[in-house]
């Protein structure tokens, strides 16, 4: 298949990193969505699950990692809420 042919994810999040002073909640997070997919985000309470989509989301900046929208790289909060067209 060539690569102008392949199925891209619609959402990316690679290694993200959140920390609240001490507390580590998310250690290096891989995250992807493809077009068409029905997903459930699952885990123990205090897993990460809230913090990780409020990263998505933009109401937590995550430490590290690098977010894609539709193969976009998200430099900062600001550059992903341009890409999804959300506005503040």
């Amino acid at each position: 298949m060539s690569q102008q042919n392949q199925i891209k994810p619609i959402v990316q999040m690679r290694d993200i990193n959140k920390s609240f002073g001490a507390i580590k909640a998310l250690d290096g997070v891989n995250f992807h969505l493809m077009p068409g997919e029905i997903v459930g985000l699952v885990g123990d309470n205090s897993a990460g699950k809230s913090t990780l989509m409020k990263i998505l989301s933009g109401a937590y900046t995550r430490d590290s990692g690098e977010i894609y929208m539709e193969a976009e790289r998200s430099i900062s909060t600001t550059r992903m809420t341009a890409v999804t067209g959300a506005s503040r």
